[in-house]
């Protein structure tokens, strides 16, 4: 038998463009323009994160691979001419139709090659009946991959350090080298059990954990500081913010290294409240996800949580929030949907997620659905994704109502609240002026940070809080940053609230750092100008040719790992 050589590959481009294969606008590789920011125009900064998930595999397995992220169809075709022996595509079910015609070409061209599913495109009920393959990976992927190619599936994770960012832009300008990032994976899966949730029903209701304590992190934050420069981290890991025992370790590493690094993390109501702002700030947390779901169909999450307290509280001290809802749930009508909008925006959280519902295959809340009648036994894949409604006998909405009521709910958002970039940039100097306020009110009082208690408590003759005074410096530089684009969004803004909110905003920046530079007015003027390009490209594209206002594709990027030969030295950091 030939060596076995693996080739793993994202589906095939364009994205966000409609066709036999895959949906429009909704499948765009930008989870910024599409959720975060829709419909803000040229405040809305364009983002396409790198499939991770692939690299870490290939760096775990003996195999040589390759891994191929955002091929275009001719790309891809041209790679399996290098004669690989397996080819394994990941695939979400929007993209199914994708997966299904690069497996038919596999099979038609290279009959010998063996295909492997893998990701959430493979919950779909008969998907042995769509499209051809050999072998299908559900739940985590590293184990189930080593023991297809004969490996030792218990062996050491290694975790690969790369910056998931490869493209972004904002206000016309490239800024992916100033704004780098790296994906920590600390665990897979989850037990919340949220009636919608595919990650649980991906996972089978249970928790991987792919690192063992703080130290492991933190050992992954060192590599990613001194091989990339990065110092800002997505936690993906639902369950992360329980794990208060690992924060703790890595909070302690922090300090006793001086390395103030920052994180971005998925949390829940509860644990965010239990954790506490003062111990958010000082772990470094920047920005939290939190899913709010629906006033109308509680979940364990959210109960007994004053989330709009709870969101104040994390701004006030300088954390942006993003929340998320879900619209269009069967409790959902034509009065109280307005309800849990309003709601939603009342919150004031930088960002607002309205998501349609996705009853996916396999949740409980698909089942619910089904029994009821409202969704197909054959759902529309191609539509499922946030933008669409996939439940073609809703009792209350049609598809084009839904529609509306979401654009329209976004918009509501971006008019009461501003830009997400001005709102980011308002809280971020809040931040810094309250850690200043906060750091001088505790050596006055007293107050020492107890790490086991997770709080600041009174100490007769307290040492000197070295570290805080690091991560007060690294707050500084982070609110300073989004100095420039104070004007831009004063010249550019929505209506007069979101004026006066730049204006406030520029007030603020006054009191935290003086007057503008020569040089921070040179920058801010060139922001603007470039900003006004881009709203020229945005309103060309969509008032004279009627299209979304992103036209960007992602960049395919083709990385070797040569399998066994690499692990020795990816495992210390080299």
């Amino acid at each position: 038998m030939p060596q076995r050589k693996l080739l793993l590959t994202s589906v095939v481009g364009p994205y966000g463009i409609e066709d036999e294969y895959a949906a429009g606008y909704g499948m765009l590789m930008d989870g910024l323009k599409i959720n975060l920011c829709y419909g803000q125009g040229v405040h809305a900064p364009q983002a396409t994160q790198s499939s991770f998930a692939l690299d870490l595999l290939a760096l775990n397995i003996s195999v040589p691979t390759t891994v191929l992220d955002f091929p275009s169809w001719q790309r891809f075709t041209r790679e399996l001419e290098k004669g690989y022996t397996d080819v394994g595509i990941s695939f979400v079910m929007a993209n199914v139709y994708k997966a299904k015609r690069m497996a038919e070409y596999i099979r038609a061209h290279y009959p010998d090659v063996k295909i492997i599913l893998g990701s959430y495109g493979t919950l779909i009920p008969g998907i042995e009946d769509m499209l051809p393959f050999d072998a299908m990976c559900r739940g985590e992927g590293v184990r189930w991959l080593r023991a297809y190619f004969g490996d030792d599936p218990n062996a050491p994770l290694v975790h690969p350090v790369m910056s998931y960012l490869t493209k972004m832009r904002a206000y016309g300008v490239n800024v992916s080298k100033r704004l780098k990032s790296a994906i920590i994976i600390p665990g897979l899966g989850c037990e919340g059990a949220c009636d919608f949730c595919s990650t649980t029903r991906m996972f089978d209701y249970h928790y991987l954990p792919m690192l063992r304590n703080g130290q492991e992190f933190f050992e992954l934050c060192l590599r990613g500081d001194a091989q990339l420069g990065i110092q800002s981290f997505a936690v993906y890991d639902e369950n992360f913010a329980k794990n208060t025992q690992m924060a703790r370790e890595i909070l302690a590493e922090m300090e006793r290294h001086g390395k103030p690094y920052k994180f971005t993390m998925f949390a829940s109501a509860n644990v965010v409240q239990a954790m506490g702002a003062d111990f958010l700030v000082r772990m470094g947390f920047e920005q939290i996800l939190i899913g709010v779901e629906s006033t109308q169909r509680p979940y364990a999450k959210t109960q007994g949580v004053d989330m709009a307290a709870l969101v104040r509280d994390l701004q006030d001290k300088g954390i942006t929030v993003t929340t998320s809802i879900i619209l269009f749930l069967e409790e959902h009508n034509k009065q109280n949907i307005w309800d849990e909008i309003n709601a939603a925006i009342a919150l004031g959280s930088e960002i607002q997620i309205f998501n349609m519902v996705v009853p996916i295959p396999g949740t409980q809340l698909y089942d619910e659905f089904r029994n009821k009648g409202y969704v197909d036994e054959q759902p529309n894949y191609r539509e499922m994704h946030a933008l669409t409604l996939v439940v073609p006998r809703h009792p209350h909405f049609t598809t084009d109502e839904a529609h509306d009521i979401q654009v329209k709910a976004y918009r509501m958002k971006y008019e009461a609240n501003g830009p997400v970039t001005l709102a980011k940039c308002h809280t971020m100097v809040r931040g810094y002026l309250r850690a200043m306020e906060d750091f001088k009110t505790r050596e006055r009082e007293g107050l020492a940070w107890d790490e086991e208690a997770m709080r600041y408590v009174k100490r007769d003759n307290p040492a000197p809080d070295t570290f805080m005074k690091l991560r007060i410096a690294e707050l500084r530089d982070r609110a300073r940053r989004g100095r420039p684009i104070l004007l831009t969004c004063w010249a550019y803004a929505v209506n007069q609230n979101a004026r006066r909110k730049a204006r406030e905003t520029m007030h603020l920046y006054r009191k935290a750092f003086g007057p503008m530079t020569p040089i921070e007015w040179i920058v801010s003027l060139g922001v603007l100008c470039t900003a006004s390009i881009e709203a020229i490209r945005i309103w060309i594209r969509e008032k004279l040719l009627g299209k979304h206002p992103s036209g960007y594709q992602p960049p395919t990027r083709c990385v070797q790992y040569p399998g066994a030969a690499l692990r020795h030295d990816a495992q210390h950091g080299h």
